[in-house]
């Protein structure tokens, strides 16, 4: 299952609600196996540029659509 997670991309769509801080937090302090990459999908039209980065978390793409 390791080598599974280590191949895998996990894709998150937002609108950038405070729960994505929620999710990101729990990411980077869990202990299991981590994805190869975190892709964010920004659904908002306009706004601040999400701000993903944590210690902890696997590489991070940001898409805005």
């Amino acid at each position: 299952m390791t080598d599974v997670l280590r191949n895998c991309t996990v894709v998150v769509p937002t609108i950038g609600r405070p729960s994505l801080d929620v999710l990101l937090d729990a990411l980077a302090a869990s202990t299991g196996p981590r994805p190869a990459e975190l892709v964010l999908v920004d659904d908002r039209p306009t706004g601040t540029p999400l701000a993903p980065d944590r210690p902890g978390l696997p590489p991070v793409r940001v898409v805005r659509t």
